[in-house]
Order: C-alpha cells, then structure tokens, then sequence
C-alpha cells in the first residue's frame, strides 16, 4: 500500500501531462521555443464524384496541400480556403476517371488547381500558390 502511494503523485502528474498533450497537440508539436506557432500549409480533405454520377460512378478520395510562396501567401491562402475548396471541387467533378488514372491527368489536374487557386487569391506563382501536392488520391469505383 505504501508503494502505491509514493506512485500515485507520479502517476497523477504522468496522467496530467498527456491529457494537456491529448487537448492541445498543435501547441506542442508547433512551438519552436519562440512561443508561435508554425505557419505552414494546410491539407484539405476531398471526397467528390467525378465523371458519371449516380449508381456505378466514381469516387476520388484526395488530400491537396496549397504550398504558398512565402508565409504571406500561405496566410492569405488560409483566408480565402472556402473559396479555394470550393473551386477545387468544381475542377475535380469536370474530370473523367480515366484521365485522372494517369500520371499525366494528375500532373495536368495539379496545375489547373494551381492556376485556378492563383487567379482567386490575386497571385502569381511567384507570390501565391507555389505548388500544389496530392498527398492522399484515391478513385474508387463502388
């Protein structure tokens, strides 16, 4: 019983501690000792119906990282984010599965979203979206 209770204020401060870091992960994983967060750029999650809609049609999956120029375009690409999503989608659904298959309809498809996203934010690649990365694509056909 005496050993459980020296534990117990060991415990109670482990079980505290990773509660904070279960609550507030981003403030511990960003803080790089200056106390701010790293400004970096944000996934955004699609699910979107592409080419033939209804029974037997296809289902693209994706995750788009919008990487900005500098941190003032990764800023500004945040706060037009609705916008921008938006877009993303209408492009997405005018696709077709097979030309999405290809390396070369993925390549073709990055930098429709590229341009599209530059001419709502007011930009140019020099100075807005730098890149466009797919880190999640899958189409599914049910």
């Amino acid at each position: 019983m005496l050993r459980l209770q020296r534990l117990h204020p060991r415990l109670s401060a482990i079980l505290c501690a990773a509660t904070l870091l279960l609550l507030a992960p981003d403030a511990y994983a960003n803080d790089h000792g200056g106390g701010e967060k790293a400004a970096g750029p944000t996934p955004m999650m699609f699910v979107v119906n592409v080419g033939k809609t209804g029974h037997g049609g296809t289902v693209l999956q994706t995750q788009i990282v919008l990487e900005g120029a500098n941190p003032t375009a990764t800023q500004t690409i945040e706060a037009y984010k609705p916008a921008l999503q938006h877009q993303i989608i209408q492009i997405i659904s005018a696709e077709t599965p097979e030309h999405l298959r290809s390396a070369e309809g993925k390549t073709a498809l990055g930098e429709k979203i590229l341009e599209a996203s530059n001419k709502i934010i007011g930009t140019s690649r020099k100075n807005g979206v730098k890149e466009v990365f797919f880190t999640h694509f899958i189409l599914q056909q049910p």
